[in-house]
């Protein structure tokens, strides 16, 4: 009964420290009901019944904002399937609000998130307002602003609905270099995504390969290890027994002192190594589950994910180009990079850049073969500018 009143009343404490932090709510009735809350979510959510973990999630965010960042991570999935369904206009717009509304929170709650809520809040209300000329205006602005803070590391499919509400954006204001501009920013955002996730996978089976190596070396040095250790065990265990009947009775213990002293066997530094090399090996092939490609069950899991990353990257990179295509043509981009612009715009670096790589950049051609637009004459200007400022 004591040890179950102290247990209580360490809890009781705890509870009362967090409360007063404000974290987790600002009562002890505040934090019980938190944690119990934050247990209910998280187990819906793991069991994906995102629509039914909405009740626990919604008393949890209004109470504990600042629990723990899943209730804005999890909140997102949750609201999402909650809007699915809405049954009605007025229930799911309010929904919705609440889903902006989140990434405003977050960005509160926790400020080192603030780019990726930004972010996050401009994808859902592109995706949910699309339709509405103001509304994608809009949807720009809130793109941009995230994209100065996040810059490359921009996701993927954040990356798709900034480039897609630029193109309705552009539907409206005709502004063509303005759509290149983003379209050169996008370009070098999944490239550098594609990049990330490419050296990610390299190097995942670059050590997959370093581990194979090292077990191979550790069968190799197998026998001589094996050999080296079982000698010391058989001199330990008669070191062992003879210390034990030494020491079994005084008359023993007498004839023993009269004796030179025993002389506790080790094993020498070159076998102890030997010995450890085979026993990381063993630990390894054990304890991680590796496959006969060195690959653990996590970095399989890593590999598919960042494999399906590619292909996505790949699929938003072909859109993009076939959304762009009629305006990527030599004799429209002649309309838009000649003499004239270059000598407007000879002293923006990013306008050359930009200029430089739509000019260089290989497309398909009427007779369908891949082509470029480099015969343009104010190529080779951008070219020799580009090559004085960053030689």
């Amino acid at each position: 009964m004591k040890r179950i009143l102290f247990v209580l009343g360490i809890l009781l404490i705890s509870l009362t420290t967090q409360a007063q932090e404000s974290k987790w709510g600002n009562s002890i009735a505040d934090s019980v009901s938190c944690f119990q809350n934050y247990n209910i979510m998280g187990s819906y959510y793991q069991s994906k019944d995102y629509a039914e973990a909405y009740d626990a999630w919604k008393a949890l965010y209004e109470t504990c904002p600042s629990a723990n960042i899943r209730i804005y991570t999890y909140g997102d999935n949750i609201i999402e399937a909650k809007i699915k369904e809405a049954g009605d206009d007025a229930s799911k717009n309010a929904l919705i609000q609440e889903l902006l509304g989140l990434y405003d929170t977050f960005a509160v709650h926790f400020p080192e998130e603030k780019s990726n809520a930004m972010s996050s809040k401009a994808y859902h209300f592109y995706n949910y307002y699309r339709k509405n000329a103001d509304s994608v205006s809009k949807a720009v602005v809130m793109f941009e602003e995230a994209k100065s803070l996040l810059g490359d590391t921009m996701s993927v499919a954040h990356t798709d609905r900034y480039f897609q509400a630029n193109v309705k954006e552009f539907n409206k204001t005709k502004d063509v270099d303005r759509l290149f501009e983003v379209y050169n920013s996008v370009l070098v955002s999944l490239e550098f995504n594609f990049n990330t996730f490419n050296v990610e996978n390299y190097n995942i089976e670059l050590k997959a390969d370093s581990v194979l190596d090292f077990i191979a070396y550790a069968d190799s040095i197998r026998p001589s290890a094996e050999a080296a250790k079982a000698a010391y065990q058989a001199e330990m265990a008669v070191y062992d027994s003879t210390n034990a009947y030494n020491n079994s009775s005084k008359k023993r213990m007498k004839q023993a002192a009269k004796l030179p002293p025993l002389v506790k066997p080790e094993m020498e530094t070159g076998a102890q190594e030997l010995v450890s090399v085979i026993e990381k090996a063993d630990e390894l092939k054990t304890k991680y589950e590796l496959d006969e490609q060195g690959l653990t069950s996590v970095d399989k899991r890593k590999i598919s994910n960042n494999e399906i990353r590619l292909r996505n990257i790949t699929k938003v990179q072909r859109n993009i180009e076939k959304i762009l295509s009629p305006l990527l043509t030599c004799e429209k981009l002649t309309l838009i990079y000649n003499d004239a612009a270059f000598e407007e715009n000879k002293d923006d670096i990013e306008w050359l850049k930009r200029a430089g790589n739509l000019l260089q950049k290989e497309r398909v051609g009427e007779d369908g073969e891949l082509t470029s637009c480099t015969d343009n004459p104010v190529f080779i200007s951008i070219a020799e500018t580009l090559y004085e400022i960053e030689p």
